[in-house]
């Protein structure tokens, strides 16, 4: 059951890190990006307790990429 949660979850939702690693830009980049476009993010608190932890729908990531390929057509 975890696991099955796990699965969906991380097909739902991805990490500025991950985002921007996997579209190959820089984390600043991808930042500005999301700010740019109104992208919004979850943030939850991490076991440290004062440190957050963002997440991104992954829903928006087409939206992303397409932000993207107009400042390249630039």
């Amino acid at each position: 059951m975890i696991s099955t949660s796990l699965r969906v979850f991380e097909d739902e939702f991805i990490t500025p890190a991950g985002l921007s690693k996997k579209l190959n830009i820089s984390l600043e980049l991808l930042e500005s990006m999301l700010e740019t476009l109104q992208v919004p993010t979850l943030q939850f608190h991490t076991n440290s307790g004062s440190a957050l932890q963002e997440i991104i729908d992954r829903r928006f990531e087409l939206k992303i990429k397409m932000h993207l390929n107009r400042l390249v057509a630039l």
